[in-house]
């Protein structure tokens, strides 16, 4: 996919520890593979191209504008294996079957649910991997700490670390970069095609309205921009948010809220038995409860989801979102837990106008907008501002309402719906 990658013998001793060689047993699209029957990729090889994306996107910047990531060769060689070492563990927290069961990750003191990258923070932090990454990379100044905070806190390595941290987290990042050609790949789609050379060779960084050194691209790669932010709103219509997909990540919390103690994953103080939760262990609880009678057991051994009934289109008006709330309080009265209404959301792209309005929290999580700037300039605009499509992609966001009926069901529940509330949010 990104030809050879190369890497340390320091890096390989990262790459070879379990935290690390557990994320082969997580699919990267959680339970997409029941749809889509290649997709059998793993968060381990998604780790390996970012890896090697958000190297280029240093050397990139660094033959551009070298004094934006450091003071000299030797801070600049210090921040290049820092981001490589964040981009190689930026997803090591994750749960099975990655985002399709965060919904039971436990909560903190303060109530706030925790994330993954909560979790990966753990996972750098813990002693065993924390000492290795202190004793193999001590040297050139980078810690295990340092590491965390460009994950998952850059604002703690200064200005310096907001820039890193876009390099592996960001609007534009080498996350998307990788995860799109390569779930595309692996699902034999084509909605997540983008210009992948033009937009590393046309990445920069530039400055706006008096901030420091942010990621930009070139205004000639306007083009490779657009398609790859296009790129992600319909792999999300079509593949991440694809209707029994999301009914398997139903399927698995439930799954897992019966079995789990106190139906969530342990804490983050708890490593070692929540490191002990992958994708294998799942399925064989799965396989387990299905012979044991346990519905939600085989809907996942069996692969035995439910049908959607109906459902809306991806940008309901708010019309139709009143309508539909109301027929699901109808159905949900009348057929208790025989159906499933599930509200899939997502974004491809938070454009500027609502950052502005958050401006404060956004910028506290890293959440900049894009910069055009023309090549050899310093001073950036964000995308939107030289797009109108970008600034009219989905301000609001995507958003799909679905019905889901039991089998034995679905007959009585689809002639109720229409009865009741004729095509409401459209009939499947």
């Amino acid at each position: 996919m990104h030809g050879f990658i190369r890497v340390s013998k320091q890096e390989r001793c990262i790459i070879d520890r379990p935290e690390v060689q557990r994320l082969r047993r997580i699919h990267q699209l959680g339970p997409g593979y029941f749809v889509y029957h290649g997709a059998e990729h793993s968060r381990f090889g998604h780790l390996l191209g970012t890896l090697e994306i958000a190297t280029r996107l240093f050397e990139v910047i660094h033959r551009k504008r070298p004094e934006s990531l450091g003071d000299d060769d030797e801070q600049i060689t210090r921040n290049w294996q820092l981001v490589r070492l964040a981009a190689l563990l930026h997803d090591v927290g994750h749960s099975p079957f990655s985002h399709a069961t965060e919904d039971i990750m436990p909560r903190d003191e303060g109530g706030r649910p925790f994330a993954h990258e909560d979790y990966t923070s753990a996972v750098i932090r813990s002693a065993e991997v924390a000492g290795q990454i202190n004793e193999l990379f001590g040297g050139i100044g980078i810690t295990a700490d340092m590491v965390a905070n460009l994950v998952q806190r850059p604002e703690q390595l200064g200005e310096e670390g907001v820039l890193l941290r876009q390099l592996v987290s960001s609007e534009l990042d080498a996350d998307r970069m990788d995860y799109l050609v390569r779930d595309c790949l692996y699902c034999g789609v084509m909605y997540g095609r983008y210009d992948t050379d033009r937009l590393l060779e046309t990445a920069t960084v530039a400055k706006w309205r008096g901030s420091p050194w942010r990621l930009a691209i070139e205004a000639g790669g306007m083009f490779a921009l657009e398609a790859f932010l296009l790129a992600r709103y319909y792999m999300y219509i079509q593949v991440y948010l694809h209707d029994v997909r999301r009914f398997y990540d139903t399927a698995l919390t439930r799954f897992l809220k019966n079995i789990l103690p106190g139906g969530v994953y342990p804490a983050p103080e708890s490593l070692s038995s929540y490191l002990e939760y992958d994708d294998l262990k799942v399925m064989q609880d799965a396989r387990k409860s299905a012979s044991g009678g346990d519905m939600w057991g085989n809907v996942l051994w069996n692969r035995g989801h439910w049908r959607t009934v109906a459902e809306t289109e991806p940008h309901p008006g708010s019309t139709r979102v009143r309508a539909w709330s109301q027929a699901q309080a109808e159905l949900e009265s009348q057929f208790h837990d025989e159906v499933i209404f599930d509200d899939a959301r997502a974004q491809a792209y938070h454009p500027y106008p609502v950052l502005k309005r958050e401006q404060e929290e956004d910028e506290q999580e890293d959440r900049f907008p894009i910069l055009v700037v023309k090549e050899g300039e310093v001073k950036g605009e964000p995308v939107e501002y030289n797009s109108t499509m970008i600034k009219n992609l989905d301000p609001e966001g995507i958003m799909l309402m679905r019905m889901y009926a039991r089998p034995d069901k679905e007959d009585e529940v689809k002639a109720a719906w229409q009865a009741l509330f004729g095509n409401v949010g459209g009939a499947s």
